[in-house]
């Protein structure tokens, strides 16, 4: 079904009027019949019938809703966001990670709802990226509300660890997946490093002190290696510790685990 709008009056005085209208099938030709006459466009805009009809249908409706009009760009104080969480949904289905991750939710006796918890951080990290801690405030203006209930801040960080042993799995699923949604033939791979530093003195296992690209001589830092195909699409990364020392045999390293899982799979 759609909204048609029909002209009539004169040519000087056109007058148009709303009617519901849908396409159907005969004898193999598509023909199109009206379903309803709403009447007048000027006279339902003016008495707000219609208005009225598309509020009492966004009501129904389980996707859409309505945003009331208003002369006053301040009358709106907030929004929910919406639109993005539709497009990470379909992304999610395409790429199968709800599979991938209720496959490892099942090697881990969680109370709370893991699958969720992930794909909270990767919304938010595609939104507004915000730290653990935001994330809890920020996840109130999705909407529906309710769609993230019951996900608090320790759910965040015991999803972290687990998807820490799990890396590799979920590189190689979406690899599979990406190489036959984009049609990608890895013939040549490019790589690079970076370097991310902290504002702290104190060095650990992966914190190290080195040469920084933000001159940053006095924090530790950690490196980070991204590969991606010839038309930029991230392929894997890997994180190492910040001594710059290490850069050459990271390269190798990193091109050699690359080029073995392609092989295995």
């Amino acid at each position: 079904m759609f909204i048609k709008r029909n002209r009539g009056g004169s040519e000087n005085k056109p007058i148009y009027y709303i009617q519901i209208a849908e396409n159907y099938r005969q004898n193999g030709k598509i023909r199109q019949r009206i379903l309803a006459n709403l009447g007048r466009e000027d006279e339902l805009t003016n008495s707000n019938k219609l208005d009225s009809i598309i509020n009492t249908l966004s009501d129904i409706s389980r996707q859409y809703i309505t945003i009331h009009k208003s002369k006053d760009p301040e009358a709106i104080k907030s929004t929910y966001i919406l639109g993005t969480s539709l497009v990470i949904d379909k992304l999610w289905n395409v790429l199968s990670l709800d599979k991938v991750f209720s496959r490892i939710k099942k090697k881990h006796k969680t109370e709370f709802d893991f699958v969720k918890a992930v794909k909270l951080m990767i919304l938010n990290r595609i939104c507004d990226p915000k730290s653990k801690l935001g994330i809890i405030e920020w996840k109130k203006s999705l909407y529906p509300e309710e769609s993230y209930k019951g996900i608090e801040l320790q759910h965040l960080y015991r999803s972290l660890d687990i998807l820490s042993n799990y890396k590799e799995n979920i590189e190689e699923n979406l690899y599979e997946k990406s190489i036959n949604l984009f049609k990608i033939e890895v013939q040549v791979v490019f790589y690079d490093l970076t370097t991310v530093y902290f504002e702290s003195q104190e060095a650990d296992g992966f914190r190290m002190f080195g040469y920084s690209k933000d001159n940053k001589t006095d924090s530790v830092q950690i490196i980070i290696g991204l590969i991606i195909s010839e038309d930029g699409i991230p392929l894997g990364y890997e994180i190492f510790p910040g001594n710059p020392q290490m850069k050459v045999f990271l390269f190798k390293l990193i091109i050699r685990n690359f080029i073995l899982s392609i092989c295995e799979s």
